[in-house]
């Protein structure tokens, strides 16, 4: 059976940490859903991502799917503006649908992270670039280097198209 999966990437506005920035989901060590090892420790992901429990029908379904994951990740379905659909990817294997929203700097300080995660990283969209493939890595070992940021080549699409969605570029 195919695997269906939702996810959001919310962005905030911080200043002090160069302005609009993609907040990051790190990887813990240990997993309390599975009771072991967490894959990939210490690498990114977008905001919340999760795969559906329940079969759907329509986008309402999975936005429904979308609030359960949000909840179970971040503790609270933070005030989201802006909020659009930003990849639909569907093949043989899975479908997966990320969606990106704008939340204030605020809501940040509301979130209530599960046992699973390793904090949070915001990134800015001039460090997209430095961002690595995580498939480079090993799945046991993960990211060691604080330095380094890593991601499925998917999520990093879904982070460079939340910055394109909120905060285009305009040219001189």
């Amino acid at each position: 059976m195919k695997k269906t999966s939702v996810g959001i990437v919310l962005l905030t506005e911080i200043q002090s940490m160069g302005g609009l920035g993609a907040i990051l989901q790190i990887r813990g060590e240990f997993n309390h859903e599975k009771m072991g090892t967490e894959s990939w420790p210490g690498s990114c992901q977008i905001t919340a991502h999760g795969r559906v429990k329940t079969p759907f029908s329509n986008h309402y379904d999975l936005q429904l799917e979308l609030t359960r994951e949000i909840l179970e990740e971040l503790g609270v379905l933070p005030i989201l503006r802006k909020f659009e659909l930003l990849v639909h990817k569907n093949d043989e294997n899975e479908e997966v649908f990320t969606w990106g929203a704008l939340i204030q700097k605020e809501e940040i300080d509301k979130l209530r992270l599960n046992a699973a995660t390793g904090g949070l990283r915001l990134i800015s969209r001039e460090k997209l670039g430095a961002i690595m493939n995580l498939r480079d890595f090993d799945k046991e070992v993960g990211i060691r280097d604080r330095t380094i940021t890593a991601m499925f080549p998917d999520e990093i699409e879904a982070v460079k198209k939340a910055f394109e969605a909120f905060a285009p570029q305009t040219a001189p």
